[in-house]
């Protein structure tokens, strides 16, 4: 991703039904600072197998050039609690550093 963008990371789970757990979490982590996007939430589409978290402008902002941590967390409706193996995602420089509009 891009700073000052508004992507979409799509995370893929084929083990899992996504749209049976009771809730689903995705952390993105850098340098100590976290940004947690939470299922019901705007900007997070759930199907059968994947995630899609839309970030703002001002999101991808916060983070700097080099790699983001991407994580999903979720809890079934019986409360049993997993987790995804950590990824990571590019971050890239842009040159003009404040929200357009």
């Amino acid at each position: 991703m891009t700073r000052g963008t508004t992507p979409t990371i799509t995370l893929t789970l084929n083990e899992v039904d996504l749209t049976s757990l009771k809730s689903v979490y995705v952390t993105f982590c850098q340098s100590g600072k976290m940004l947690t996007k939470q299922s019901g939430t705007e900007g997070v589409e759930i199907t059968e197998h994947t995630v899609s978290v839309s970030l703002s402008q001002e999101e991808t902002l916060r983070f700097t050039p080099g790699t983001v941590e991407v994580q999903l967390r979720g809890l079934t409706n019986g409360g049993d609690a997993f987790a995804t193996n950590v990824a990571r995602v590019a971050v890239k420089e842009v040159l003009l550093k404040e929200v357009i509009t």
